[in-house]
């Protein structure tokens, strides 16, 4: 009896985390989310401040 509550305790908690509103697909929308913000940010901060990576070259050329 203990162990058919323990198996449909563990089988209602893997439910929750694959098919919950906070679930495994809402962490995966969220990553994406953040995944999107810092490409953002980080093009926001080459156009804006002139930013630039470790290792990178930036050629400016003069205009005529």
């Amino acid at each position: 009896m203990l162990s058919a509550a323990l198996v449909l305790a563990i089988a209602g908690v893997a439910a929750s985390v694959l098919l919950g509103e906070h679930g495994v697909a809402h962490l995966l929308r969220l990553r994406a989310e953040r995944r999107a913000i810092g490409l953002y940010l980080e093009g926001l901060a080459r156009r804006q401040l002139g930013l630039v990576r470790p290792n990178e070259f930036v050629y400016r050329f003069r205009r005529d």
